[in-house]
């Protein structure tokens, strides 16, 4: 039987390197060098971020908060509208998911030989424990510049500017437009964007509560 990080990667296959390599180049702050970029190391980045969207959902309970958000019938990004991170992404929700990629390069040698393991047996409560040790490092932007602001790209909305010792997160909603490009609801799209900033003013407090790490949440609110 196939584990955890196997069965992910049989339901969404992994980037090619070109692709990562592109993305590694337009916002360089949230990836190692282009040219460190490797087959082996998407593998273990998104490896990791298997496991770390399974701990980050019991630790903090961010799913029941994607479900209460498609209760209220907001739209969620189809697949032709979702960005590189959102594509990528092994939350598995509708709306949040995590604006980064693993940096493994920050793993200490026996912890990333940790990791590989866990591509090929299956993750137990150690795995907890691991990613207790090691996410404050592997999912923040820079940790070892803790209070530098930084920006890694422009969103629709307004720039996005987070710390270092932060984990960058994104909640993205879609407008819901008629054939003939009219809103199919004024007070439904002013929902949308009170429900949105409703979350986001009490969102980032309450993750990096449980988290014990700071998390910063960007609202993309695509039109279309």
């Amino acid at each position: 039987m196939n584990n955890l990080i196997k069965s992910a990667f049989e339901k969404m296959p992994l980037p090619s390197v070109e692709e990562v390599v592109r993305q590694a180049r337009e916002e360089p702050v949230l990836f190692p060098d282009a040219g460190a970029v490797t087959e082996e190391w998407i593998r273990l980045s998104q490896s990791y971020l298997v496991l770390f969207g399974r701990w980050f959902l019991k630790e903090t309970g961010l799913d029941r908060l994607d479900e209460r958000v498609s209760a209220e019938g907001i739209r969620p990004a189809s697949e032709e509208q979702k960005g590189f991170y959102q594509k990528y992404d092994r939350l598995g929700l509708r709306y949040f998911y995590l604006r980064c990629w693993a940096r493994i390069e920050r793993l200490e040698g026996e912890e990333t030989e940790l990791l590989k393991k866990y591509l090929e047996e299956e993750p137990g409560e150690e795995s907890d424990r691991f990613l207790e040790r090691t996410f404050a490092a592997v999912m923040a932007v820079c940790p070892e510049e803790p209070y530098t602001v930084f920006e890694p790209k422009m969103t629709l909305h307004r720039d996005y500017s987070i710390e270092g010792a932060q984990i960058p997160l994104a909640m993205r909603t879609v407008a819901d437009f008629a054939p003939d490009g009219s809103l199919r609801s004024e007070a439904e799209e002013e929902k949308r964007i009170r429900l949105a900033g409703s979350i986001l003013r009490q969102l980032d407090s309450a993750l990096s509560g449980d988290l014990g790490c700071g998390v910063r949440t960007a609202a993309e609110l695509f039109e279309n």
